[in-house]
């Protein structure tokens, strides 16, 4: 089962739709909504996808096993990062 896009959902609609209400009364506009045009699509597209150097994540090696990843810390002088958690992923437990 893939994850619900709620909260991207969410934001799209504030940007698209203005803000959500307060007290009844629509928030104060804090800046000016912005719009997605078919001229202005592909401007938006490189503004939110990740730059190269924002990718630098993927080049970490990760290891299933951290038998295998404490065998590869020693050879190479390097600390384990242990990434470790309970539950579904994307929080629907």
């Amino acid at each position: 089962m893939s994850c619900p896009p709620l909260p991207a959902l969410s934001f799209i609609a504030t940007l698209l739709g203005g803000f959500p209400l307060v007290n009844g009364q629509e928030a104060p506009v804090r800046w000016p909504a912005p719009g997605l045009t078919d001229q202005s699509y592909k401007e938006w597209l490189g503004f939110i996808r990740p730059g190269e150097g924002e990718l630098g994540w993927r080049e970490v090696r990760w290891h299933k096993s951290l038998s295998g990843a404490a065998k590869e810390a020693r050879e190479l002088q390097r600390p384990i990062l242990l990434w470790a958690m309970n539950g579904h992923p994307c929080g629907e437990t």
